[in-house]
């Protein structure tokens, strides 16, 4: 890790965590009051978003990561964990020549699906289901591999449930998981990108990456303010190059 990676990635203090956490449990506790399908907008464009999916105005980094991440024009592009699709459709936009959406949930993957649809790019778009990896074969490899997981480590009463699954990963099992299989699917010269934020386990995701033999260098980052129930904070947010050897 660089020296400025180092100083860069600096983690939010514990009581901002836990002001994080407590909006999201606000917010995972009134998810049924959700209309099946709403009409968002992100950046300025309309979104379709089914219920249950995770909606992408409540995170204030999951805008940036449409322009943040470099697209391989007329390559291989892999978006983990797609939601409502945001980044799939950027890719295609930009020209890659296979835009492949993964995600465990299966509405989520209908969603993105839609939203290839509504924006003209379903035909560059492979939609599945899927956990992590395990929808494709041992063979296939992307140019770019992106993934903004969810990574608020909570405490052991907090985590639980499907709802829970859209923002908290206790102990980062899952992304130890990615960091670990990721490199197996890339193209020769292929990168690992994830979108990763102050309020997250800073010093973990580095324990994991060393562990993995990889380095974590910050490509891109912004701050932006997060209003909550108790007061307003402060998060940075990075887009994340995993380099492994």
């Amino acid at each position: 890790m660089s020296n400025s990676t180092e100083t860069a990635l600096q983690g939010a203090s514990e009581s901002v965590r836990e002001i994080v956490r407590g909006e999201v449990d606000e917010l995972i506790a009134s998810v049924d009051e959700y209309d099946d399908v709403e009409v968002v907008k992100v950046n300025g464009e309309c979104w379709i978003l089914l219920k249950g999916v995770y909606d992408p105005q409540e995170d204030p980094g999951a805008g940036l990561y449409p322009g943040w991440v470099p697209f391989p024009k007329g390559g291989e592009f892999l978006e983990m964990g797609c939601g409502v699709g945001l980044v799939s459709v950027a890719a295609a936009r930009a020209g890659c020549r296979r835009v492949t959406a993964l995600d465990v949930d299966p509405e989520a993957v209908r969603n993105v699906a839609l939203n290839a649809h509504l924006h003209g790019v379903l035909e560059s778009v492979r939609a599945q289901r899927s956990d992590l990896f395990s929808a494709l074969g041992p063979d296939e490899r992307f140019d770019t591999i992106f993934w903004n997981p969810p990574y608020l480590n909570p405490p052991s009463d907090r985590a639980g449930g499907d709802a829970h699954a859209a923002f908290y990963d206790p102990d980062y099992s899952i992304i130890r998981r990615f960091v670990e299989s990721a490199p197996a699917h890339l193209a020769p010269g292929g990168r690992i990108l994830l979108g990763f934020g102050s309020d997250g386990d800073v010093e973990l995701l580095k324990r994991i990456a060393d562990k993995a033999g990889a380095r974590l260098e910050v490509v891109a980052e912004a701050v932006r303010e997060y209003e909550t129930s108790r007061r307003g904070v402060s998060i940075s947010y990075w887009l994340i190059e995993v380099a492994t050897a």
